[in-house]
Parts: structure tokens; sequence; C-alpha cells
């Protein structure tokens, strides 16, 4: 079972990978924290992702990217989501409820994200460099 782009078009969705890499040196790298002290309190992050969603939804409507059928991995991203916050609600924890939503979405939302970037082996090579 391949995922790989359809012909040209397979070079040309480097934008949402180019993102994501980003997105990933940010978070380990850091440099708001200690390069540049003025950049402290920008949502960077927040940016980059969204121009990540908009750049991956771009690509999975023309073509350059798919979304791999017959894997589960969709349904267990939101069936994870849907029991981190889940799980407060039994304990009668609303306030842990509230602030489980966002954080939980964050990490299944950038796991999805980089389940539908990383569909090749050089894509997956470079990121475990």
């Amino acid at each position: 079972m391949e995922f790989r782009p359809r012909g040209d078009r397979a070079e040309k969705a480097d934008v949402t990978f180019f993102l994501t890499m980003l997105f990933v040196a940010l978070v380990f790298w850091r440099p708001q924290e200690w390069l540049v002290p003025a950049l402290y309190g920008w949502p960077i992050l927040d940016v980059v992702t969204v121009v990540a969603s908009i750049a991956c939804l771009m690509e999975l409507h023309t073509g350059t990217l798919r979304t791999p059928s017959g894997t589960p991995v969709v349904w267990l991203l939101g069936g994870l989501w849907l029991s981190s916050v889940m799980s407060h609600v039994a304990n009668t924890y609303w306030d842990g409820m509230m602030m489980t939503i966002p954080e939980a979405f964050k990490y299944c939302y950038f796991t999805l994200l980089l389940f539908l970037v990383l569909d090749r082996p050089r894509r997956l090579r470079i990121m475990s460099w």
C-alpha cells in the first residue's frame, strides 16, 4: 500500500512538510526564549500551525497529499481526544475537562498532520535527522 502523490505533483507538496519541520524545529529549539528575547510571548507556533494547516488543506484538495485509506489512525486519534476529555467526567472534574480539550486537541491534531505529511521514506529520513 503506497501513499505517493500522483505524477509530477509529487515534489510540489513540500510546503506543508517544510512548515511542519519548521514547527518541530521551533518546538525543540525555542529561539524565542533564548536567541531573540523580543519574540517571547509571540504566537509563532500558532501562526506556523495555521499556515501549515491551510497548506495541508490546499494540498489535500489538489491531490498532492492524500489521506491513506484503510488505516484507522484518524479514528484512533479522535478516540484518544474524546477519551482524554471524558476521563475527567467520571471524577466530575469539570475544570480539568475544560483544560484538557485544547491541550489534547493540539497533540492529536499535530499527530494527524505528521501522519499526513510523512508519507514518503525521504521525508521520514529528513524528519529523523
